[in-house]
C-alpha cells in the first residue's frame, strides 16, 4: 500500500521572516533609487545651466555685449530682465516676438491679458528638475502700471551680480537710475563685454541656481526661487532678487532676520550640499555650501585681479 506524502508549506515564522527580509531591501532599495533619479534631476538642471551660458555667448557675439542685467525704463515698476531679452538665443523666438520686452515695458505689458498670459507660460529649460516649486512664483510677484498683482513664470537660475549686498528694495527718489557697473556680470542698463571680464571667463560665474525651498534641519525656509521676466516694483520700489545673486549671501544659507533668509538673494538649491553654477567658459560647477567666502567672492566679481580657481 502505497502512502501519500503530504507536502510541507511555509511555517507563519518563515512567512515572517521572508516579510521582514523583503521589508528590509525595498528599505534599503528606496533611498539608492531616489538617489539615481535625483543624480538624473541634477545633471538635468547641470544641462539647463550650460545651454544658458550657450545662449549667452551667441547673445553677445549678436549685441557686442551681455543682456542688461533689467531694463530700468519705469522707475520703480517691474522692468524686463536678462532671461526675457535672451529667448531667442534658447528657440524661445515666438514667445519673444509676443512679449516683445522693453515694447512697451514689463509693467506696461502686464495690462495686456496676451502678454501677462504668456509671461506665466514656463519656459522647461530655465526651471531645474528638482525644483518643487509651483509653475508660477508667488514669493516674487510682479506689479503692472496699474498696481495689480500678477504670478509670473518661475525660473530656476539668477544672474551674478557681484559679491555686494543686493538691496531687499531699491528705490530712487528723484526716479533717475544712478548706474555703476556691476563687479558681477548683471547689472542695470549695463551690458558686459567679455572683455571686460579681464579675470576670465574660465575664473568667473555667469549664473547659479535658487530654489523654492531650503530645508535646515525641520525647519523649511522660503528662497523664493526667481521670475524669468525681470524686476519686480509695485510703483514705490523695486525688487532686484528676482532675477540676481550675489555672493555675499552665501551657498544654501538660511541666516537672516525674521522677515528674509539670505537665500532670497544668494544660490541655493535641492541638491543636499550646494548648488551649481554656470561659469562662463560654459562649464557647470557644483559650488559647495561650505565654500570659503573669500573664494566665492572672487569666482562673483570680474575684474579684480584675484583670479579664483573653481573647486
Amino acid at each position: 500500500m502505497l502512502i501519500k506524502s503530504r507536502k510541507r508549506g511555509f511555517t507563519a515564522i518563515e512567512l515572517m521572516v521572508v516579510v521582514a527580509i523583503i521589508g528590509v531591501l525595498v528599505a534599503l532599495m528606496v533611498p539608492a533609487v531616489g538617489g539615481v533619479r535625483e543624480s538624473a534631476r541634477r545633471s538635468q538642471c547641470q544641462d539647463n545651466l550650460h545651454n544658458v551660458i550657450i545662449a549667452l555667448h551667441n547673445y553677445e557675439g549678436a549685441h557686442k555685449g551681455l543682456p542688461p542685467g533689467f531694463i530700468h525704463q519705469v522707475p520703480n515698476h517691474s522692468n524686463y530682465g536678462w532671461q526675457a531679452m535672451f529667448l531667442p538665443y534658447v528657440e524661445q523666438k515666438p514667445l519673444y516676438d509676443l512679449i516683445r520686452p522693453g515694447n512697451p515695458g514689463l509693467a506696461d505689458a502686464l495690462t495686456n491679458a496676451k502678454k501677462a498670459k504668456a509671461l506665466q507660460s514656463k519656459v522647461e529649460f530655465l526651471v531645474c528638475p528638482s525644483e518643487k516649486g509651483a509653475a508660477t512664483n508667488s514669493h516674487f510677484v510682479a506689479f503692472d502700471s496699474d498696481d495689480e498683482p500678477h504670478e509670473l513664470a518661475l525660473s530656476s537660475y539668477v544672474g551674478n551680480n557681484g559679491s555686494d549686498l543686493i538691496p531687499r528694495e531699491w528705490s530712487t527718489k528723484d526716479h533717475r537710475l544712478h548706474v555703476r557697473p556691476p563687479k558681477g556680470i548683471f547689472g542695470p542698463n549695463v551690458s558686459t563685454r567679455f572683455g571686460s571680464i579681464t579675470d576670465g571667463t574660465s575664473n568667473t560665474i555667469g549664473v547659479g541656481e535658487r530654489t523654492w525651498t531650503l530645508k535646515n534641519g525641520k525647519d523649511v525656509n522660503k528662497c523664493g526661487a526667481a521670475i524669468y521676466a525681470g524686476v519686480i516694483g509695485d510703483g514705490k520700489v523695486i525688487n532686484q532678487r528676482a532675477i540676481l545673486g550675489s555672493s555675499a549671501f552665501g551657498v544654501n544659507s538660511v541666516k537672516g532676520d525674521e522677515k528674509t533668509v539670505h537665500c532670497e538673494s544668494g544660490i541655493s538649491s535641492a541638491h543636499p550640499g550646494g548648488a551649481q553654477v554656470g561659469v562662463l567658459d560654459g562649464k557647470v560647477s557644483f559650488l559647495s555650501e561650505e565654500i570659503n567666502q573669500e573664494l566665492l567672492d572672487n569666482l562673483f566679481v570680474k575684474d579684480d585681479g584675484n583670479a579664483a580657481y573653481l573647486p
